[in-house]
């Protein structure tokens, strides 16, 4: 139960029904993957995307009262994220970064988004995390 607290699902509603972690339980991995295997293969931890998560994720989803529970989705993009688009896309997005951080050194990205048509388009040019807009996951 400790991992609701920190607003992770169980790993079969994530998808992940064979992850060695607290979010899942013995008896669900063991019917997938042979009797005893769980306990077997087990290192007392969650798995490497939950801590990812909860070593990184947005602080209001892992935070206890924070997001409501079930809403952290640790690491996967909210629904309505993707969008089909049909035609030439109306505005480019320049993501600019150096390409590789030395350990514990801030990551500084820039985005720009500019209009690529001669029409006036109304966007919204808040692209900055603190606005809530934008996340950035590094991995």
């Amino acid at each position: 139960e400790m991992g609701h607290a920190f607003n992770f699902l169980h790993s079969w509603d994530k998808g992940r029904p064979d992850a060695l972690s607290w979010m899942n339980y013995p008896h669900k991995y063991d019917r997938r993957n042979g009797a005893g295997s769980f306990w077997g293969n087990f290192r007392m931890r969650f798995d490497d995307e939950e801590l990812i998560h909860l070593r990184h994720g947005d602080r209001a989803s892992v935070i206890m009262g924070g997001d409501p529970w079930a809403s952290g989705g640790h690491m996967e993009a909210p629904s309505g994220a993707m969008a089909d688009l049909v035609g030439e896309a109306p505005v480019e997005l320049l993501v600019r970064s150096k390409g590789y951080f030395q350990f514990m050194e801030p990551v500084i990205i820039e985005l720009r988004i500019r209009n690529t048509t001669d029409l006036p388009l109304e966007l919204d040019t808040q692209l900055h995390p603190e606005f809530g807009g934008v996340i950035v996951y590094i991995r």
